[in-house]
């Protein structure tokens, strides 16, 4: 599982029946009251597609329920949309939730979104460098369902070296609308996108990551940019360097000046083009059990994060940013079913939870070794832009980048909580995470319904967990 993939994992619900194309979305507030019944909970979708946020929530959005049995929660939706929609009950337990129905519970209801800004051009623009004398494109746009359309493109400019072109096309397709594309030189010869990553397998690691493994060839290009150029079988969102030197990871050793938290490796990604874009500053991904984050990974297998990067960057799905993995205490004298666990919890036979003297080792030590050896947002001496910190991490792994989240959003201010094992934390989610305040984080988390570990099989135990804590976020 990876946060780099899950994020772009949508389902679209009637998508082509809709007006799209503005990135802008607007805050608005859903409410309904009803007894639903034990054991069920209230969605609510529509007929567009920011009624789907995919993975956790296939179904449509979920509310949160409040005395009264109100439900209600906040949609951000696309600014200018005319949408439809209906709130439904849904059984919620892991045994019924994938396999259960939807009942609708109000009739539909419409309206339109407030508007915002709009983009400040009609459509797409697409830069093609290629050593062909012309070039074609054919392209569709998958937010909209549309049919594959061929256009010519226009020779702007000479490329890199005399026998290269430059070719232009715009505008197409609608800002934000993903658009999947490829091109051809009128002749019969194409250029398709770049197979995805494969490798010999090692251990638990497959040979070819698991997003793409019901990919088949020839593979065609995929990107919801708006302005962008294409070099080398690489998109990117900016004009790029002639070459462009290829993603890197590099191992450093981090000395803790933190009593009680062991010194370790980090192993520290490099994005494509880092050498060559030497005024480019990145955002930065701190990942926790970084034994187990990059190809091939350890004993439980890999998060595959290092060749999900390096793809999905490569066809313009994710940004370039630099990507850090924490290896756990387990290797270095310390133990993870410690150092993850929020102060005031901990786990049958251990110690209690040490995660604030963790989270001080990452502030004090780890990310003052990005800041000032490698070119991040955050620049020595200046304020800290949490906007720039990402965490992430699944299981034990999960409760702490929560924990994290909750208790210092002013350094990081996005968090990717994977399959979290809430069970472990009940004092934190009692008396840290609900009485908490409404704070500047942008929170991503995704569950799934077959979730176990030792001693906790219960799948209802991660499940249950998940959506308690949703619940208190949505409010």
């Amino acid at each position: 599982m990876s946060l780099l993939i899950s994020l772009a994992a949508f389902l679209v619900a009637g998508a082509h029946l809709l007006q799209a194309g503005n990135p802008a979305r607007v805050s608005v507030p859903f409410s309904i009251t009803q007894d639903v019944g034990a054991g069920n909970e209230v969605f609510v979708a529509g007929a567009h597609r920011d009624f789907t946020s995919g993975g956790i929530q296939p179904f449509g959005i979920k509310l949160h329920w409040s005395t009264g049995n109100v439900w209600s929660g906040s949609i951000a939706l696309e600014a200018g949309a005319p949408v439809t929609y209906t709130y439904y009950r849904r059984p919620i337990s892991t045994t019924t939730y994938c396999s259960g129905s939807s009942t609708a519970i109000s009739a539909p209801a419409s309206f339109t979104v407030a508007s915002a800004a709009t983009p400040p051009y009609a459509g797409k623009l697409i830069r093609y460098y290629s050593s062909w004398s012309s070039a074609n494109l054919l392209f569709r746009d998958n937010t909209l369902n549309t049919t594959f359309t061929e256009v010519a493109m226009q020779r702007v400019g000479v490329g890199r070296t005399p026998a290269e072109s430059i070719f232009e096309i715009a505008p197409i397709a609608l800002p934000a609308d993903e658009i999947e594309f490829v091109f051809n030189d009128g002749s019969g010869n194409y250029d398709n996108a770049p197979a995805p990553p494969q490798n010999p397998p090692q251990g638990a690691a497959p040979a070819i990551p698991v997003p793409y493994q019901s990919l088949v060839p020839p593979y065609n290009y995929r990107t919801s940019l708006d302005v962008f150029t294409v070099q080398d079988g690489q998109v990117f969102n900016y004009q790029p360097p002639a070459t462009v030197s290829a993603p890197s990871i590099t191992t450093r050793f981090v000395g803790s000046t933190v009593s009680g938290i062991p010194a370790r490796n980090i192993h520290i990604y490099l994005p494509r083009g880092y050498t060559e874009n030497a005024a480019k500053r990145y955002p930065v991904v701190y990942f926790h059990d970084g034994q187990n984050v990059f190809f091939p990974g350890g004993t439980f297998g890999t998060w595959d994060a290092d060749r999900i990067a390096n793809y999905e960057t490569s066809q313009g799905r994710i940004r370039e940013a630099i990507l850090v993995a924490i290896d756990n205490g387990n290797g270095y004298g310390s133990d993870r079913q410690i150092e993850y666990i929020p102060p005031g919890d901990q786990l049958p036979g251990q110690p209690p939870g040490t995660a604030d003297k963790y989270v001080q080792f990452l502030r004090d030590n780890v990310l003052p070794t990005l800041d000032y050896n490698y070119r991040t947002l955050n620049q020595p001496g200046q304020p800290a832009q949490p906007a720039a910190n990402l965490t992430a991490g699944s299981s034990l792994g999960g409760l702490l980048t929560a924990y994290m989240g909750m208790t210092n959003s002013g350094v990081f201010g996005k968090i990717g909580v994977f399959s979290p094992a809430f069970w472990a934390g009940p004092n934190f989610i009692a008396n840290t995470l609900n009485p908490a305040p409404k704070l500047p984080l942008t929170i991503y988390m995704d569950i799934g319904s077959t979730e176990s570990s030792g001693g906790q099989s219960d799948s209802n135990i991660y499940w249950l967990g998940a959506f308690s804590v949703y619940n208190q976020w949505q409010s």
